[in-house]
């Protein structure tokens, strides 16, 4: 599966952006597709720390397990599990 990035625009205080789009609690306000993602482990993003997603495109629904491969301020990372 290749590497997917999304880049954009946004005209606001860096500091505000990162932590509410760093908050995974909160991807269901942002996310088109997610709905609600909820920590496995100790909440928090730090590396190795897991949580789940779950998601809907139209009629299909699927929850998805995640791991946070980096925690670095103005930057944060996690790789989605794909596949059975």
């Amino acid at each position: 599966m290749s590497e997917v990035r999304v880049t954009a625009e946004v005209h606001a205080d860096a500091g505000v952006v990162h932590r509410l789009v760093s908050d995974v609690t909160r991807m269901g306000e942002w996310s088109p597709e997610t709905t609600s993602c909820r920590w496995l482990t100790d909440a928090g993003p730090r590396v190795g720390a897991r949580f789940r997603s779950t998601n809907r495109y139209g009629f299909r629904r699927w929850s998805t397990p995640c791991t946070v491969t980096a925690a670095v301020e103005g930057r944060r990372a996690f790789s989605v599990g794909w596949g059975p």
